[in-house]
């Protein structure tokens, strides 16, 4: 040994040292290219893998987009059937999808909450401002989309009504802990009994619910602690999938928009308006396949009774045959 190297020598059956070596090194070449090949394959899969599952993603953002541009034109109907403007649905609907940018969340389902608030508090700037906050709650709190749709009922249930009930606060502390904890402290009650505490000044009218919403809102939008904590618990990769669904769905959906604004320019009417208008043309196709059928109903018939005359005649002429050749069979 010199150098901190070890040399050995392999005697071979001729004699030949130097031919035994070139075998083994030849050996662990054919190792470590085997090793490579093998890690170039599962790193070859993987990226097959992710791509496969980027590519569904771009997949179901088309059904996405056309429920979010759906969404885009029927909210300003609806708000405006509640006493508000264009200019107040269109700063709400922008709002929303500034506050879910960048989280697990869909357009849809945010307005359809603000919609839902609007119709119990009349105050359309307000509810925005309460679902975002809210959404912000359940996913700072780690809540599931069906544990936020749980919690978001219950707390509709107590503004609808303007009082706390012990139900209703119990599913708040299931699917919002952590947003609870923190809404309490910041109105100064501490400590493991927060929660309760807040619930009773809130049941005996020391806390009004108002006071509770504004503080929420204070701490789950803009750059508010649980609108912070929300998009840092949501990292993660399905998160980011779902980003990028959410983004492809938002870019479809402003396309379509934009298509919308020239098609009207040029016929006068909406995409759903024109492809509602193709109806009475695939209806009078139909209808006109349906009536060719129908009559081709006596051809048929027709056609059967001739094929059964055929028959019988063909029937008629073989009958003789077939008893000449029974006959000559009986003879044999």
């Amino acid at each position: 040994m010199a150098d901190g190297t070890i040399t050995i020598d392999i005697i071979m059956d001729d004699g030949s040292v130097k031919k035994g070596l070139a075998s083994i090194n030849g050996l662990e070449g054919a190792t470590n290219k085997a090793g490579t090949s093998i890690k170039s394959m599962v790193a070859a899969m993987g990226l097959v893998k992710i791509a496969s599952a980027a590519f569904d993603v771009l997949k179901s953002s088309v059904g996405d987009a056309v429920s979010r541009f759906d969404t885009m034109q029927k909210f300003p109907k609806v708000m405006k059937a509640l006493g508000f403007s264009a200019q107040d649905s269109d700063k709400s609907i922008k709002k929303l999808s500034n506050g879910i940018d960048g989280l697990p969340t869909k357009l849809d389902d945010v307005v359809a909450s603000t919609q839902h608030l609007t119709s119990i508090t009349g105050d359309l700037d307000k509810s925005t401002d309460t679902v975002l906050a809210l959404n912000n709650a359940f996913l700072a709190s780690g809540a599931s989309t069906e544990d936020a749709n749980r919690g978001m009922q219950q707390y509709n249930q107590m503004l609808s009504s303007g009082t706390v009930d012990l139900e209703s606060w119990k599913t708040l502390q299931e699917t919002m802990p952590l947003a609870l904890q923190k809404t309490a402290e910041a109105m100064g009650y501490t400590g493991k009994s927060a929660q309760r505490d807040l619930y009773a000044a809130l049941k005996d009218g020391t806390v009004t619910f108002d006071q509770f919403q504004d503080q929420l809102i204070k701490l789950g939008t803009g750059t508010g602690m649980l609108a912070s904590l929300a998009k840092e618990n949501s990292l993660g990769i399905a998160t980011s999938f779902g980003n990028l669904r959410n983004a492809v769905s938002k870019g479809l959906a402003n396309t379509l928009t934009a298509i919308d604004k020239v098609v009207q320019a040029l016929t006068g009417k909406s995409i759903a308006q024109n492809i509602d208008s193709l109806k009475a043309i695939i209806n009078s196709a139909f209808g006109s396949i349906n009536k060719s059928i129908e009559g081709s109903v006596g051809f048929f018939t027709n056609f059967k009774s001739q094929l059964s005359s055929a028959f019988k005649s063909i029937e008629s002429f073989l009958s003789p045959i077939g008893e000449r050749v029974s006959i000559v069979f009986g003879y044999i």
